[in-house]
């Protein structure tokens, strides 16, 4: 007499296939997960880069005919504890290498050259913090950035908003360079931020 031997899976087998299964799709998706935030912060740092050297390169069509013996900048804490300057944000004229977070001055008219007698209106680059914000050092809002604000150009007596959601915004001369550093956020909605940062160089040609 034949015995038949029943084949297929036990409930035990199938229970042992579907920890395994959901071992290697626990892994996948954390995988993916992994992945795509990568990704996404690659995209979002790619971004920021692009922003701030593209307002880097606005800035610069106006500081290059800058007329370097009109040039003032925002006083700051250490000008008045010097006695340079009365309050903070009073304009001054920068005797050492201080950061300095706003510039003010006269464009040569027409083409570039030493001497440039005809000067543009007054023109005017500076940072100013967010309302809510403080120089604290913190994140006070919530959105990732610490202490931002916009950078406004004043030219034409309009008054431009060059970029927002900076962090750092500042000038310092050093004879007839002119260095201007500028770091730029975006928040991702959950309380961190990418960055990026430019410094750039201005040799001023004119006087």
């Amino acid at each position: 007499m034949n015995t038949s031997k029943s084949s297929g899976f036990t409930l035990v087998e199938v229970a042992v296939v579907m920890v395994i299964l959901s071992v290697i799709m626990s892994a996948v998706w954390t995988t993916s997960t992994k992945v795509n935030a990568t990704v996404e912060t690659n995209s979002r740092s790619i971004q920021s880069m692009t922003n701030v050297r593209g307002t880097m390169r606005r800035v610069a069509k106006f500081l290059r005919v800058a007329k370097l013996s009109t040039m003032t900048m925002k006083a700051v804490q250490a000008d008045v504890d010097a006695g340079l300057a009365t309050v903070v944000d009073e304009w001054i004229s920068p005797s050492d290498l201080v950061w300095r977070p706003g510039i003010h001055f006269l464009c040569a008219s027409g083409t570039e050259s030493m001497n440039a007698a005809l000067s543009t209106l007054p023109r005017e680059l500076t940072f100013t913090m967010d309302t809510g914000e403080t120089a604290n050092g913190a994140d006070d809002d919530g959105d990732g950035l610490v202490d931002e604000g916009v950078v406004r150009l004043v030219h034409d007596n309009a008054t431009i908003a060059v970029v927002s959601d900076v962090e750092d915004c500042e000038f310092m001369l050093d004879g007839r360079l002119l260095a201007v550093r500028l770091r730029v956020g975006k928040g991702d909605g959950r309380g961190r931020a990418i960055r990026a940062q430019v410094t750039q160089d201005f040799y001023m040609r004119n006087n």
